[in-house]
């Protein structure tokens, strides 16, 4: 690969746009800036509820091609059965939900009629499918594999912090499928990229030979820069964001409702929160109140950051330096600013992270930090 630039392929397991929540942040932010110098491919699983026209719009500012395959549900009884089969199975569940003979068919379309230099996958769960293929007499691409997190490991402590016997019955069984399935990735592609150096040196303790490195999340600061035509703070409201579809995301909205609010709901009388996410669940709904407002989804979350004095983030289900589990207010300086609730002359800080995942003091919370931290990583 001696080119300046370079035929690259994209292979996710959703859309990188337009993005509404990290993940997607994060691939959208890589392939836009990689656009610059280099020629992009996507090829993306497109779920029943996104509109595969704006999706397609979307990553068309920025991709040569793109090519949205159709996949399953992300709930319903179809998942179910799935993943009730993967019980008798030594494939994980996510292995089976994703490998669908349609996305295979594409990939096999691209790769046969251009030569591709890189094949990045955004995910364990596609590792599997059919990538070392080029046109007669070329090379095939290099793979290079982004983790967003170690996902074994997250679905290990879920299967010790799930609610439910069941719950945490299937993941107890589900986790250590998911382990081998990654660390086969971890073994078989050219490179390995994290979100943290914690991450990587807790992957190369099990896998030495692993060739990676470090690509930290970031945000667009232009594209989150304030406008003229935000709303100005409100003064009391505090935001979290983030997909609230996803275990870990869950698990620190609750904990942040039942650990962290009291703290500012009897200190701050005019103190508000708002849930910002996609498909919150029934016990998020739940937590809708006076002064707890849940608004789901939504078209563009600038004005809501505007609206918001500071944005919250709690997590309890991550591995020690993988990236948020949840949103904070954008900004280009390197660290979240100290959650400060200023309603009428009183204002109090109250620390709850920062911007790049770091736990936050324990004195935030008395007697108690508001994320867990991970055991290490057990050797096969």
């Amino acid at each position: 690969m001696t080119r300046d630039r370079l035929n690259l392929l994209y292979l996710s397991q959703f859309p990188p746009g337009p993005p509404r929540y990290g993940a997607q942040r994060r691939i959208q932010g890589l392939m836009k800036a990689l656009s610059r110098n280099h020629d992009i491919t996507s090829v993306a699983l497109i779920s029943p509820d996104l509109d595969p026209a704006e999706a397609q719009r979307a990553a068309g500012e920025y991709c040569r091609e793109v090519v949205l395959v159709p996949s399953r549900s992300w709930g319903g009884l179809t998942k179910r059965l799935l993943q009730a089969r993967s019980l008798f199975s030594t494939r994980s569940h996510e292995r089976r939900f994703y490998s669908l003979p349609a996305l295979q068919r594409a990939l096999d379309s691209l790769l046969s009629r251009r030569h591709y230099d890189i094949l990045n996958v955004e995910s364990p769960y596609l590792a599997k499918l059919k990538l070392v293929q080029a046109p007669a007499g070329q090379p095939p691409p290099r793979l290079t594999l982004d983790e967003h997190n170690i996902e074994f490991d997250l679905l290990r402590q879920m299967a010790e912090t799930e609610p439910g016997f069941a719950r945490r019955l299937y993941n107890s069984l589900n986790w250590p499928k998911v382990r081998r399935e990654e660390l086969w990735a971890w073994r078989r592609f050219d490179g390995i990229t994290f979100t943290s150096a914690a991450d990587q040196a807790r992957a190369r303790d099990l896998v030495p030979s692993l060739r990676s490195a470090v690509i930290p999340n970031s945000v667009d600061v232009e594209f989150f820069r304030p406008r003229a035509t935000d709303p100005p703070p409100d003064g009391c409201t505090a935001m979290f964001f983030g997909a609230i579809n996803y275990r870990p995301n869950i698990d620190g909205v609750l904990f942040f409702a039942r650990e962290v609010w009291p703290l500012l709901a009897s200190s701050h009388p005019r103190a508000r929160v708002k849930i910002v996410g996609q498909y919150p669940t029934p016990e998020i709904l739940a937590l809708q109140g006076p002064r707890i407002e849940v608004a789901g989804m939504v078209d563009d979350l600038r004005p809501h950051l505007a609206w918001a004095e500071r944005g919250a983030r709690s997590s309890k289900s991550a591995t020690p330096g993988t990236r948020p589990r949840s949103g904070s207010r954008p900004c280009s300086a390197t660290s979240c600013t100290p959650l400060r609730l200023r309603c009428g002359a009183q204002e109090t800080p109250l620390s709850l992270g920062s911007d790049r995942g770091d736990p936050a003091p324990a004195a935030s919370i008395p007697g108690r930090s508001p994320i867990d931290r991970a055991p290490p990583l057990r050797q096969p």
